[in-house]
């Protein structure tokens, strides 16, 4: 019971760790996301006005390279939690 116990109290303090990490990186990504937002929507709209097939493509790249940057920081930080405390992680994408 007290290997159990154990377990269960280091996967709690990595939760805790990973809360904080996980709240940083949120805050990061979404401060540069509203930050570039009225950038993005006016060469959308620039794009729109010359060809509006572009859009499409424009939106799709843009929304799928922040989703992976996004993603692969939290692998990163769930790597590094579950690692802090001994716990093996095999991650199949």
């Amino acid at each position: 019971m007290l290997f159990i116990n154990y377990n269960i109290d280091m996967i709690s303090i990595s939760i805790n760790i990973n809360i904080e990490d996980i709240k940083e990186a949120q805050e990061a990504y979404e401060n540069e996301f509203l930050m570039y937002q009225p950038i993005i929507e006016r060469k959308d709209m620039d794009l729109y006005s010359k060809n509006p097939a572009e859009t499409q493509s424009y939106l799709t790249d843009y929304v799928n390279d922040n989703i992976n940057k996004v993603v692969n920081v939290y692998h990163t930080i769930g790597k590094k939690s579950s690692l802090s405390c001994g716990i093996i992680i095999n991650k199949e994408v």
